[in-house]
């Protein structure tokens, strides 16, 4: 036998319990397999991939795979310096990555800052990949918000999982 590839029974309970429309919701071995999908599709010779220094390496790796030129942005504190992100945002930029608490350093963003980012996004017709795959290790922290939260009011595709919070990485 084998799984529905389609994940649909996954997507409608995601979708049931976040809220969400499951026709929007995708699944995926990993956010490795999902974030390359998606970096091929909009990115390419002649894009800007614009990342924080300390972001996650698969952004890094997965955009020069994909021909984009990379923009690395300086941090505060081993924590994204949004203005910095944001003013290095070009003509040329498609995509932006930041991780959401950050990987490796833990930052997590208030949700000022997250909808600052999704209207400059907006603005600037951007794909943002919010990597949210550690959002569930902080799940009694009040003050942690989410991309997902934004979901409904702007183009953000954001990736969670099972593995991190539930120990089944490998």
């Amino acid at each position: 036998r084998y799984p529905d590839g389609g994940a649909k029974a996954l997507r409608e309970a995601i979708g049931a319990r976040f809220g969400l429309d499951p026709a929007r919701i995708v699944c995926g071995n990993g956010s490795d397999e999902l974030l390359a999908l998606l970096i091929l599709a909009y990115g390419g010779e002649g894009t800007e991939l614009v990342m924080s220094a300390h972001g996650f390496m698969m952004y890094d790796i997965t955009g020069r795979w994909a021909g984009c030129q990379i923009i690395k942005v300086p941090e505060r504190n081993l924590t994204v310096d949004v203005d910095a992100m944001l003013g290095a945002v070009g003509p040329r930029t498609k995509l932006v990555c930041l991780a959401n608490p950050n990987n490796p350093t833990g930052a997590v963003y208030s949700r000022e800052t997250l909808r600052q980012i999704a209207d400059i996004a907006v603005e600037h017709n951007l794909i943002v990949f919010a990597d949210e795959i550690y959002d569930k290790i902080l799940y009694d922290d009040a003050e942690h918000h989410t991309f997902a939260e934004l979901a409904p009011d702007v183009f953000v595709v954001t990736f969670n999982g099972l593995s991190k919070a539930y120990r089944l990485a490998g």
